[in-house]
């Protein structure tokens, strides 16, 4: 039986470690981003940046992005530019 609760406590304690990770707010997310925070919901909608929706009404829903999603995010879209050529 001890052979079955091991890997659920493990996945326990990854589920808290993510459960304690501060979420931003959109201002926070464009500042870390340096973009303005239209370009944040834009993005959002646009599933182009990973989002938590803690609710969502008919106008409104708060979004909420984890810092390392962020992180993730530019990681994935940075593009390193070419050698300059010679002439």
């Amino acid at each position: 039986m001890g052979f079955f609760l091991a890997p659920a406590r493990k996945l326990a304690a990854e589920e808290d470690a993510h459960m304690n990770e501060r979420l931003l707010t959109v201002k926070e997310a464009a500042a870390f981003l340096r973009c303005a925070p239209s370009t944040v919901y834009d993005r959002a909608a646009a599933g182009q940046l990973p989002v938590v929706k803690l609710w969502e009404s008919r106008r409104k829903s708060a979004l909420r992005f984890t810092l390392e999603s962020l992180k993730d995010h530019v990681e994935r879209n940075t593009v390193v530019p070419a050698p300059a050529r010679k002439k």
